[in-house]
């Protein structure tokens, strides 16, 4: 795979208090600035879904990364394999509900 190009995790949400969105930012926040915003959705009854999923992308890119590139010796070993498929598993978690 190449190199990682989109703007690393973790990312976090949160709600426009004006709008009826939730924001996509990056966990670079300070008091002076929220951070880099990443992505906002829609309010729709699947809007806070969708914010899930997207703040979870970097977790979910990492592990699938992860999975993809071990090597068949690697999957017979259950040291190396096991918390990878538990990484996976906790990213899709944190997709489906958050955090």
């Amino acid at each position: 795979m190449g190199e990682v190009t989109h703007t690393p995790g973790p990312w976090r949400i949160a709600v426009d208090r004006d709008y009826p969105l939730h924001l996509i930012w990056t966990d670079e926040g300070t008091p002076n600035s929220p951070g880099t915003l990443i992505a906002r959705t829609c309010y729709a009854f699947d809007s806070e879904a969708n914010a899930r999923l997207i703040a979870s992308a970097p977790a979910l890119y990492r592990a699938l990364d992860a999975l993809i590139r071990t090597t068949p010796d690697e999957r017979r070993n259950p040291a190396v394999w096991f918390p990878r498929v538990d990484a996976a598993r906790a990213a899709l978690a944190s997709a489906k509900r958050g955090g």
